[in-house]
């Protein structure tokens, strides 16, 4: 049966891209503010560096009493602007794929599949990563410095009114190259944390890898 949960608008979160290691606990990062303009501008530099991404992901959801709901695993594979695919390959087999225009997900199982135009990803937690938009042009933004870490956490809480989730947490490790934490929080109050394994950052991609068929005998939904 599918989950609401891993639905395109609420998968969409984990486009980022995370070291290996699981992040760390959120009650790691203390409520001091740090200087806000300079972290939000090395998180913006990451992502402008970024052209494509490849990888196999592991995904935990903690529900807001800390119990873990699940762990989902599989790969990913993004290109920007606005194209991306997402496989889940446990607990079930699932495909999100966006093409620039549209977003496909695909439920072999049920014999679905879910069609949604791309602008609504402007309500997604990491759009700004596969589109051209600018992390001030759709985010509230903080920074706290994270004493454990020496480092400066930015959270970015949307502006959109009708967003599918609550605030994201982001560590740029002292490079700026890599993310030392990464959290999201839904609506609801449950947390996602990521780990990406096997990482190939802006190689080539074959653009076919976003085109998306419906199966034949699958039922069409219009989200």
């Amino acid at each position: 049966m599918s989950r609401p949960w891993i639905r395109p608008l609420w998968v969409l979160l984990v486009m980022w891209w995370v070291p290996l290691g699981w992040a760390a606990e959120p009650q790691d990062v203390p409520k001091a503010e740090a200087t806000p303009h300079a972290a939000v501008v090395r998180l913006q530099a990451f992502v402008d560096g970024i052209t494509t991404m490849e990888a196999t992901f592991i995904q935990r959801v903690r529900s807001n009493d800390s119990t873990e709901i699940e762990e989902s695993r599989g790969r990913f594979l993004a290109l920007r602007p606005g194209k991306f695919r997402w496989d889940y390959e446990s607990p079930e087999v699932q495909h999100i794929v966006c093409d620039g225009k549209t977003v496909w997900l695909h439920e072999p199982e049920l014999q679905q599949v879910t069609r949604i135009s791309a602008d609504r990803l402007d309500r997604a937690p990491a759009a700004f990563l596969v589109s051209k938009s600018r992390i001030a042009e759709s985010f509230f933004t903080k920074v706290v410095h994270n004493e454990k870490l020496d480092l400066d956490t930015v959270f970015l809480s949307p502006k959109a009114e009708a967003a599918h989730f609550k605030e994201v947490a982001i560590t740029l490790d002292k490079s700026g190259q890599e993310i030392q934490f990464f959290q999201v929080t839904d609506t609801l109050g449950n947390r996602s944390y990521f780990q990406f394994v096997g990482m190939r950052m802006n190689q080539r991609v074959d653009e076919s890898r976003f085109e998306f068929q419906i199966p034949k005998g699958a039922d069409l939904i219009e989200g």
